[in-house]
């Protein structure tokens, strides 16, 4: 064929991904873009220069068919949408897993035969750079036959850490294994050939919330055609590590999957002594070799001199340009149906290890009283609830457990219902589906409430995103407020709305001016401090009850230990301080400011007030990170850096995105770098007197209630 016309269905994450690689493949054309969220495809299309959006593979059909679909849709409609486009008479490339059962792949790989269409799956780890090297020494023989691989895959898991259930990978304990295991599966089939028997032992079992039980462990040892494998997977880890250790008769291979390098212990005519010795240097000078390599590579793609190099974007594109190369009379692509139905098969036999009370996909839904059941209240019913925006995040969570705890209802607007923690699951709270630029759905949840506290931030990478979400998300919650008769609306904005740069400024009280120069300032704080002005104004116009909170840096033993008020962590143990870290931080117990907003949100006195909640117990950023390493028994290390370091640092970036052109640079801001040192103190007078705020003042206690308890042994 002369050009290959490809659609692309679903515009999630890895999208992009296949968008980039894409567009820039000779003999390729990219025709269409399909989800049923149109308005993320369209955002994508534009992002791509893609010319056609469609909402369906029908309509896509009808429009034109293409050539070749890349289906990029969650695992579980794999199959539907596989099946629907080769019916239609097109060829499909699906991300990992082909299907989510052996029985499924099976089925889509008799249907591709029987119509003769392609069918392939990105298994683009197998084309990762380091595991290409590690099958070149293999080809030249350099081990010997494969005897048998070490495989390890222990990595953090950002939805473990941020409690985001609705993700597939979490709706059964088998899904993890679907999800992620596919990656060394593809690895240890690519090598030796598809898997006889699996023994698998999960671990680590964690009921995440109610009917949402995950194993955070797995050890797994499998027998293939041509030797065997043990392999280990780790969910939620600290440190990361992903590697394979390959074992021959003459020799073994270390392939370090995350960092990129490749060593080799093999036999010499030496004595033992000695054959150590030049396995060492050789093993050292390789390493030193693949580093500065791998450093530079990442230099020259900044600067933009050469396209990417990173390992991940290296194997999605060799994988998508080999697969394509082979429609074109190229080399057969080794990841077709039936390796996708090898490694479907692998991990259907692991996840056999699964419990049979715990195999089936949860329903989690909460216990709650239907939201249509409060979109009209019927008049004189009582306003006895408080709605509660950002309910599922780190603060909202601690006021909704205080709120229920004082016996007041809740309602809380969330985005996934189904799946949110189990504060969330009691009688007393009534959920509603929806986000702050939900009009309609803002108006539903505040019905029948007397207050509300916006607590929800919004965000993004543009000032245009942060605009929509933070200060327009604002002003709908206060129209949509205004609408449904809630009198006071509790604003939860930050103690970053200040200049913080000058200590030897006075403290900081109500009355003290925000920051006069948003536009040189970080988004996140501009777009408090407009959101701010857009709210008093809205008030103004609405005859709307406005308080407005001002939190400093808030800390609590089921947050995140890793506060950015301490500094850059470049690694989870590793900070870099906003200067030399010897001033007193405006740290404050979540806690604390739960009751503070519900203060704010319940009492006459603080009818159009506004409140910097800071506790009393004043700690240093050297302070935070010396008690984290005593508390929790880690290297937590801070680094302190001087703030014309860190503006040094931050104009060369600037001058380097100049350089390149790249879009939206915008040269570093000394007031924003100084104000993250937060070096003026604040006087935090107004709430105790006004509210009987009495935040925590005992060191002893503030520590045990801001840290997280020390870290105990994983289950087995």
């Amino acid at each position: 064929m002369a050009t290959t016309k490809v659609a692309v269905v679903g515009a999630g994450f890895i999208a992009d991904y296949h968008l980039q690689i894409l567009t820039k493949l000779p003999g390729v054309e990219v025709v269409a873009l399909v989800d049923l969220d149109r308005a993320r495809a369209e955002a994508l299309a534009r992002k791509h220069g893609v010319t056609r959006v469609h909402g369906s593979i029908a309509e896509l059909v009808a429009a034109g068919k293409p050539d070749i679909a890349h289906a990029l849709v969650p695992p579980q409609r794999h199959v539907e949408v596989a099946t629907e486009l080769l019916e239609a008479g097109v060829g499909v490339f699906l991300e990992k897993p082909i299907a989510t059962s052996r029985a499924d792949a099976l089925r889509l790989l008799q249907l591709a035969e029987s119509l003769k269409l392609p069918l392939a799956v990105n298994h683009n780890a197998t084309f990762h750079p380091a595991f290409t090297e590690a099958k070149r020494r293999l080809g030249e023989q350099q081990l010997g036959p494969l005897d048998h691989v070490f495989a390890c895959l222990s990595v953090p898991l950002r939805q473990l850490t941020t409690r985001d259930f609705s993700h597939y990978m979490f709706r059964a304990p088998r899904n993890i294994v679907f999800e992620q295991a596919t990656h060394p599966f593809s690895q240890l089939v690519d090598l030796l050939g598809p898997v006889r028997s699996v023994t698998a032992a999960p671990g680590g079992r964690r009921e995440l919330a109610p009917g949402v039980v995950f194993y955070d462990t797995w050890q797994l040892s499998l027998t293939h055609e041509r030797g065997t494998a043990s392999l280990f997977l780790s969910f939620g880890r600290d440190f990361a590590e992903s590697f394979l250790r390959l074992l021959g008769p003459d020799g073994s291979l270390h392939v370090d999957l995350l960092r990129g390098h490749v060593t080799q212990l093999q036999k010499t005519p030496w004595p033992d002594f000695w054959d150590q010795l030049k396995n060492a240097q050789w093993n050292a000078r390789s390493l030193l070799r693949q580093g500065w390599s791998n450093a530079l590579d990442y230099v020259l793609s900044t600067l933009k001199l050469k396209g990417r190099s990173d390992p991940f974007y290296v194997g999605m594109r060799d994988a998508i340009a080999a697969f394509h190369a082979s429609l074109r009379g190229g080399a057969r692509y080794p990841c077709n149906a039936r390796q996708g139905l090898d490694v479907v098969e692998a991990c259907e036999l692991a996840a056999a290890a699964v419990p049979e009370s715990e195999s089936t996909v949860a329903a989690v839904t909460p216990s709650i009283v239907p939201a249509a059941n409060y979109a009209t209240p019927a008049p004189g019913a009582p306003r006895d609830a408080i709605l509660v925006t950002g309910a599922n995040g780190f603060i909202g969570s601690h006021v909704v457990a205080r709120l229920l705890r004082d016996g007041k209802r809740v309602h809380a607007l969330v985005r996934k219902p189904a799946f949110v923690p189990d504060a969330l699951r009691d009688p007393g709270v009534t959920l509603f589906a929806g986000d702050v630029t939900d009009a309609a759905a803002l108006e539903r949840a505040a019905a029948r409430c007397h207050a509300a506290i916006h607590l929800a931030t919004g965000g993004g990478d543009t000032w245009e995103q942060f605009a929509r979400t933070m200060v327009g998300g604002a002003r709908t919650v206060a129209a949509a407020c205004k609408r449904a008769g809630v009198t006071r609306l509790v604003y939860t904005s930050s103690i970053a709305a200040y200049d913080l740069s000058d200590s030897n400024a006075a403290p900081v009280t109500e009355a003290t001016p925000l920051d006069p120069t948003p536009d040189t300032r970080s988004l996140y704080a501009r777009g408090k401090i407009a959101a701010e002005a857009a709210l008093l104004q809205a008030a103004t116009e609405l005859g709307l009850d406005l308080v407005i909170a001002r939190p400093g840096f808030v800390v609590g033993a089921s947050g995140a230990p890793q506060h950015s008020g301490v500094g850059f962590w470049a690694k989870d143990s590793q900070v870099f301080g906003w200067g030399g870290g010897r001033l007193p931080l405006p740290f404050v117990l979540v806690d604390d400011v739960a009751e503070a907003l519900i203060k704010m949100a319940t009492l006459p006195a603080a009818a159009g007030r506004s409140y910097n909640l800071v506790g009393d117990v004043l700690l240093t950023a050297r302070d935070w990170v010396a008690q984290l390493r005593e508390r929790l028994g880690r290297d937590f290390v801070f680094h302190p850096q001087a703030i014309w370091s860190w503006f040094a640092e931050e104009y060369f970036k600037y001058a380097v995105k100049k350089a390149i052109r790249k879009p939206g640079a915008q040269p570093p801001s000394w007031t924003d770098l100084a104000t993250r040192a937060a070096a003026r103190r604040f006087d935090n007078s107004r709430p105790k007197q006004e509210l009987g705020w009495q935040p925590v003042a005992d060191r002893a206690q503030f520590m045990a209630r801001a840290l997280p308890p020390p870290r105990a042994a994983r289950a087995p």
